[in-house]
């Protein structure tokens, strides 16, 4: 195990507890934008952190500034890991 899968795992997992999702979304934000070169996040914890925001983050009770780390952790997924979202399971 890397530093940036136990990175993931801490943030993926705080994104259940809403006194830290701030914070959570800021380092998740932060693990997504990681150059290859030193180090990023794999797809499978892209998938786990797609799946844990989807069921765990109420977007729209969030405050704006919240709700745009939201949007911009969407965005970079959608368009930097679009396999991600394709291979989901929708419930």
């Amino acid at each position: 195990v890397n530093a940036i899968s136990t990175l993931s795992d801490f943030f993926i997992s705080r994104l259940s507890d809403w006194q830290a999702l701030r914070g959570a979304l800021v380092g998740c934000l932060a693990l997504l934008h990681r150059k290859r070169t030193v180090g990023s996040i794999i797809i499978a914890d892209v998938k786990r952190l797609l799946e844990t925001f989807l069921q765990n983050v109420q977007v729209q009770s969030l405050a704006a500034a919240d709700r745009k780390l939201c949007f911009q952790i969407l965005n970079y997924i959608l368009d930097h890991y679009p396999e991600a979202v394709k291979t989901m399971v929708w419930y």
